[in-house]
């Protein structure tokens, strides 16, 4: 699967400290390590429990890009995991389970429904890999975790094929780099004050992060993260 990539960076990077009464991940501790390890193991469908031990082959390795992770947060280097209040688990609780996605086609090429939809189901099942194993842990409070594509960002509106209902479009917005974008009005990432009087909609329009599909990476199929937005290669989509 072609974001089978971000499974560990969505355990690593999309989680801050705070969260649901885990006591020792405000100290590096073993608790969401587990649970990422855990969830390393899945395959052709089997469920190991997150309270098994970290397997043999991740024994080094996760602890160590915990450990990572934490020092960059104690030192204040760069994007890190207390110097925003926008990860994945802030954006869960800020959508009462529900996490707003603008998707970006950064090709001057249509967009077919097939393409749209088969999109979106990946990226959704990528990103359940680590939301399935929240209920019920730690006084996680929801069930479930939906994914909501709420927005469609294209150069030209004429690119996008097919029914367009349940969801905006943005048609000539560009970021700084000229790639189609949502209105940044409606940005969790940039409105963490809650302040959506700019948005057509308010609030209820809002989208916690982006995914663009970027033609810049060319043929490298790869692509970078952080907890506004997921920049892949637009290559073989």
């Amino acid at each position: 699967m072609r974001l089978s990539f971000l499974k560990f960076d969505i355990h690593i990077r999309t989680t801050r400290p705070w969260a649901f009464s885990v006591n020792d991940m405000h100290h590096g501790g073993t608790g969401f390590v587990a649970l990422a390890a855990a969830a390393s193991t899945l395959l052709d469908g089997a469920f190991a429990s997150p309270d098994n031990k970290i397997p043999e082959q991740w024994r080094k390795s996760i602890p160590e890009a915990w450990d990572h992770t934490m020092a960059r947060s104690y030192l204040g280097s760069g994007l890190n995991i207390s110097g925003t209040s926008n990860w994945a688990l802030d954006q869960i609780m800020d959508g009462q389970g529900t996490i707003n996605i603008c998707l970006r086609w950064g090709a001057n090429k249509a967009l077919t429904r097939d393409n749209r939809e088969s999109f979106e189901v990946v990226y959704k099942q990528s990103f359940q890999v680590w939301l399935k194993w929240l209920p019920g842990w730690d006084n996680f409070p929801f069930d479930s975790v939906d994914i909501k594509t709420a927005h469609w960002a294209v150069g030209d509106r004429a690119l996008i094929e097919g029914p367009t209902s349940g969801f905006e479009v943005h048609a000539g917005s560009k970021d700084d780099e000229g790639r189609p974008t949502c209105n940044p009005g409606c940005s969790r990432e940039l409105h963490q004050d809650g302040d959506y009087s700019e948005c057509p909609g308010g609030a209820d329009n809002r989208f916690h992060q982006f995914i663009l599909l970027n033609p810049a990476w060319g043929e490298f199929n790869m692509g970078a993260a952080s907890s506004f937005g997921v920049d892949l290669s637009l290559h073989g989509w």
